[in-house]
């Protein structure tokens, strides 16, 4: 049995193929509610189906060090307030408000996971609203460091 370990530079980190890295865009609902996952339905890599494009969760195939981004893009005038739970239990809490335009914001988490730990972007508030449109992609990324 032969196994074959690969790396690639991704946001100026070594991170292992096969062992988690996910690339996921467009929210299936631009309005979560308080309490529930932002799912992102269009997946662009998923090494290992690692990312759930159903549930919104992705599930770490090795324990280590994580490195979670991505952009989400509140609507004019709206707020977005959201955290990154780990098991269900938020890590990380940030909110952005846009009164200007329309303008994206990134949000970073480095979480230390065990095996199968559960990783989500957990909608806070009711009020949410996202924006999606061909020139602002809401995205969420995942990679082990």
């Amino acid at each position: 049995m032969f196994k074959i370990f690969s790396c690639v530079i991704l946001l100026g980190f070594l991170c292992q193929i096969g062992t988690g890295l996910f690339t996921a865009r467009k929210p299936t609902n631009l309005a979560p509610k308080n309490g529930t996952n932002v799912v992102f339905g269009t997946v662009v890599v998923n090494d290992g189906d690692r990312y759930n494009s159903t549930s919104g969760v992705f599930t770490a195939a090795r324990g280590g060090d994580y490195l979670f981004t991505g952009a989400l893009c509140p609507q004019r005038a709206k707020g977005f307030y959201f955290g990154i739970t780990q098991n269900g239990v938020e890590q990380t809490r940030a909110s952005f408000t846009e009164t200007d335009g329309h303008v994206c914001h990134t949000f970073t988490a480095i979480l230390r996971l065990k095996r199968h730990d559960k990783v989500a972007l957990r909608s806070e508030n009711d009020a949410n609203l996202l924006n999606e449109d061909a020139a602002r992609w809401n995205m969420f990324y995942g990679v082990k460091v």
